[in-house]
């Protein structure tokens, strides 16, 4: 009896790591509030962007209003020097998704440059951008300058599979 009881428990454990490993906790990707005019949805910031060439780092999170067309997108970028960003773009496969940044704040922070801009993108184009197999490059201009920041495959799908999700979830919120 004492050998069932410790096998059960074993596997009791064991089933419950790998459903926790396998699947995904979409609570670890996304908060929700209660608003009037509609339910806000906060998809946490993605972080494994990187300039190859400089090795700087690009960020994002998503705010989604339920009922709304668009999403705002926040970002932010790391630089030597100040840069403002005159245009985000987000090329995956077929998709290309370019709207107007602007500007949130730049600070000096740790001995360089904090870049923190806004867009606002169709929610269309981001379904599309979160169903697309192809990993997206993120460019930001500023000015003549143009820098991009890449993503490795498998950070993007983990984290591209849960936002379809997400955003499956706050369109049927909204029907």
């Amino acid at each position: 009896m004492k050998h069932l009881f410790v096998l059960v428990a074993a596997l009791t454990f064991v089933l419950g790591i790998s459903s926790d490993t396998f699947g995904q906790k979409l609570s670890k990707f996304y908060s929700s509030r209660n608003q009037e005019g509609g339910n806000l949805y906060f998809i946490h910031p993605f972080q494994d962007f990187r300039n190859s060439n400089d090795g700087s780092d690009f960020l994002f999170d998503i705010t989604e209003r339920v009922g709304n067309d668009y999403a705002t997108l926040n970002f932010t970028y790391f630089s030597k020097d100040p840069l403002v960003a005159d245009t985000l773009k987000i090329i995956s496969g077929q998709l290309l998704i370019s709207e107007k940044a602007e500007k949130i704040f730049i600070d000096f922070s740790k001995n360089k440059w904090e870049n923190r801009f806004t867009s606002k993108i169709k929610i269309t184009d981001l379904q599309s951008l979160f169903k697309e197999k192809s990993t997206p490059t993120i460019e930001v201009i500023s000015g003549k300058l143009n820098l991009l920041y890449h993503v490795k495959d498998k950070k993007w799908e983990e984290y591209s599979n849960a936002v379809d999700k997400i955003l499956f979830i706050i369109q049927s919120e909204s029907k």
